[in-house]
Order: C-alpha cells, then sequence, then structure tokens
C-alpha cells in the first residue's frame, strides 16, 4: 500500500488534542516529509522513517522544546491510527484519515 500524500491527523496530547497535517513520501521502504502542527503553525521535517507492509513509524523534532516526537501508525485503507511518544510525557493516541 502507497502512503504517499497528506493525512489530517488529530493527537490527543498533554495539551488537548493536537490537528497536525502530515506530508508523507515512500521510497523504498523509507519514509520523509514534514508535520504541520495547525495550531501554531509551526513545521519540521520527517526524519527515521520507514514502512513496513502497513506499519508507519516516523520522528519530528519539535522547534520550540528541545523534543523529538516518535510515532508508530498503523494504515488501514484511508486511515491511520497508532501512538505518538512525546519524550517523558509519555504516548498518546493518534488518529487521522488521508486528506
Amino acid at each position: 500500500m502507497r502512503v504517499d500524500g497528506d493525512w489530517q491527523l488529530t493527537v490527543d496530547g498533554p495539551m488537548g488534542k493536537q490537528d497536525v497535517l502530515v506530508a508523507l513520501r515512500q521510497e523504498d521502504g523509507r519514509l520523509s516529509g514534514t508535520v504541520l502542527n495547525k495550531s501554531n503553525n509551526m513545521t519540521t521535517d520527517i526524519f527515521d522513517g520507514s514502512v513496513d507492509g502497513d506499519q508507519l513509524t516516523w520522528k519530528a523534532k519539535l522547534k520550540l522544546v528541545a523534543m523529538t516526537l516518535t510515532f508508530s501508525t498503523t494504515v488501514q485503507d484511508d486511515k491511520m491510527s497508532g501512538k505518538m511518544k512525546a519524550g517523558l510525557f509519555g504516548s498518546f493516541d493518534v488518529i487521522g484519515e488521508r486528506a
């Protein structure tokens, strides 16, 4: 399954629900792209991304706080769900769909 394109995700995080737009590019099992947090209009690049079947993992660094977010999700058709780990804050649910 190809996951290229834009995904509208909601993270139920420590500061409440955050809407993010994730632009993904898949090539040879690697995943790259960007994450746009709509609440503060901040964009960051995805790194260490991978695709294994329907399992996606990627990381993104926050710019205002020294923290790396780690996403682990599953894609089924045009839906995505999983977890986002936010350092010492713990893991939070992520849900969304292809935009």
